[in-house]
Parts: C-alpha cells; structure tokens; sequence
C-alpha cells in the first residue's frame, strides 16, 4: 500500500485509540509491518510499545505507557470491541488502577493488569495475573478498564500493608470526591482482621484520621475555610471549645450510622456561636458540603440557611450562647433567626 492510502487508513484506527495503532491492527486494514516501520522511520509514527505505534501528531498524555500496554494484550481488536465487555478483558489494578483514579502517588514499576484466564508475558514492565473481578467491581477510567476506587485501596492494602500510605489514597479519593464510603467500607472488611480492627468500618475510620479526613477533622475544616470571611467572631477559644464538643459528640456513633440529630445540632451548635446571619449562612453552606460529601456519602436535614440578613448584619442572641449558655434576656430555644425550628 502507498504511504499516503497507508496514512489515511492508520489515522482512521488510531482516532478512537488515544492515537495509538498496533502493527496487527494495521495488518488487519492492509497496512503491512514494512509499511509502518518505513512511516514510523518518516517520522509520522513513533514505536511507543512492542507492536504499539502512536501517531506523532498525538497529544501527549501521562496514561500513554499504559494504554499502549494494553492494546498490546490484544493486539488485533479495536479498543471500542475491548471496552464492550470490560470484565473478560484485561483490566488495570493495583499501582495502574490509582494511577487511572489520579488518588496518591505511588511509583508504577511495573504496569498490573488482571485477566480471569492465566496469561504470561517476559515483558518486565508488566505484571500479569490471574483473577475473576465481578462487574460490579470494575469500571472505566480516562478509556481503560481498572478497578473502582474502592476496591483498588482495598487491593493496595492487601499488596502493601501499609496504612499510612494507603491513608493517602483515601484523602485523595474523599478530596476528589470519587470515594462511596459505603462500598470502601465492604471492601475493606475482609482486611481488618489482619490490621487488627474488628471491622471494616474500624479499619476506615482509622484510614480516614491518618489522612487528615475524619468526621472531626473535615467538620473543622470546614470552620477553618470559612473563618477567612468571618469578622464579628467570639474569641477563638470561646468558640472552638464549644465546636469541637458538638462534633465529637455527633461522631461518637459507629462509623456509617451517624444519628440526623447528631449532626444537625453540632451545627446549631456552630452556629449559635457566630454573630451574624451572613456568618451563620457562609459556615452552614461549608457545613453541609462536609457533612453530606465528606463524612457519610448521605443526606441529612442540616439547618437550613438565613434568607436574610439584619440591617447591621448580626442577629439577636449572645455570641457565646452554646448548650447551657442561654441569654439572660430570652426563654431558651427563643429569639434565635439563624436557627431552625
């Protein structure tokens, strides 16, 4: 074949393929092994793989080695057949999948992938073995089968036993929002008892305070984003002693089963510390973000915002007003805007 009907027919391939062509593709459409060795001499390819060639006009990508490994594990379909039935094909796990899941940093020494039939290589850059993945356990990232996110901090536990680096995985995984808690809870659990906890929900809970990413810690974080934009607070001490024993109390329940109420009067609590509607308004919105994001993948009826804010900008209760701190002029549980009914 010309090298101008060549160029035109490999381009068709490697549109929907990252930009990326095996020689048994190119084969298959007519295009022989000399053919593409003298493009790829020309300069319109580059050999990227065993087998792999990449279109030199190609935009660069970080996840270029491994997709081009992949293609070369089937060489002859076309990346659309493969992505058609993801649990009978080759899929990513381990360092490759969170690598695809863009959580933590690990160095990727080795390419893993997973097969549900015993295959072998001599490539030293790959690691091949053999596992049957339930459906539910796979899905598809940046174009390439891998394990969800959860199942994939699972699998880099089991692989490097160490909870301080796979605590950075969650914290990306929670940041990023790409985490169900739930589903990370379940396929922690048959894990637990080889780190000593009784759980899976125990073995999250204590993966989440490593990171940084506890019901405690994100609550108070979220105070911390907001205070940049609050100017009529009580003393810091006034009011992070009082904030910091709601929310305590709202995650002294088992992981995953936080009481509604629990949570909703940590923000009262909260909020009965800040002195204007504004405030309130600004640290519930970060509250509920936390809340319903980042503690428990759920929904609770959190205190609903101010609509309005008063003409001076504060609201009628005493800024240290808390539990057992009621104002001398109002009857308890009256006189307070910001705060639901």
């Amino acid at each position: 074949m010309e090298a101008a009907r060549a160029l035109k027919v490999l381009a068709d391939v490697a549109a929907s393929q990252w930009g990326l062509v095996t020689t048994a593709q190119a084969r298959d459409q007519g295009v022989d092994r000399l053919t593409l060795s003298r493009l790829a001499a020309q300069g319109h390819y580059i050999r990227t793989e065993k087998g792999v060639y990449q279109s030199a006009s190609a935009p660069p990508s970080e996840f270029d080695e491994l997709r081009a490994a992949w293609l070369s594990l089937s060489p002859s379909l076309l990346a659309h057949e493969r992505q058609a039935s993801p649990s009978t094909d080759f899929i990513a796990t381990g360092v490759s999948a969170a690598a695809l899941h863009e959580i933590g940093d690990l160095r990727q020494e080795r390419l893993q992938f997973d097969h549900y039939k015993r295959k072998q290589t001599q490539r030293p850059n790959l690691r091949l073995r053999k596992r049957t993945l339930a459906l539910e356990q796979i899905t598809t990232v940046h174009g390439l089968p891998c394990t969800r996110a959860e199942q994939t901090i699972a699998d880099l536990l089991e692989e490097l036993g160490d909870l301080s680096i796979v605590s950075t995985l969650v914290r990306d995984g929670i940041d990023s929002q790409k985490l169900d808690l739930w589903n990370l809870r379940l396929s922690l659990e048959p894990h637990a008892a080889a780190f000593g906890f009784d759980t899976g929900d125990d073995l999250l809970s204590h993966l989440r305070e490593l990171s940084g990413r506890g019901p405690v810690a994100t609550l108070e974080r979220a105070i911390q984003q907001t205070a940049p934009n609050l100017t009529n607070l009580v003393p810091p001490i006034d009011l992070m002693a009082p904030v910091r024993e709601a929310l305590q109390q709202a995650v002294s329940a088992p992981q995953f089963s936080l009481p509604p109420s629990a949570l909703e009067e940590a923000a009262k609590t909260i909020a009965a510390n800040l002195d204007s509607e504004r405030l309130v308004k600004n640290f519930l919105r970060a509250f509920r973000e936390a809340a319903t994001v980042h503690v428990i993948s759920g929904s609770y009826a959190l205190p609903s915002e101010p609509d309005e804010e008063g003409t001076d900008g504060s609201i009628s209760h005493s800024r240290g007003r808390g539990p057992g701190n009621q104002t001398s002029s109002q009857e308890p549980g009256e006189g307070h805007e910001a705060e639901p009914g």
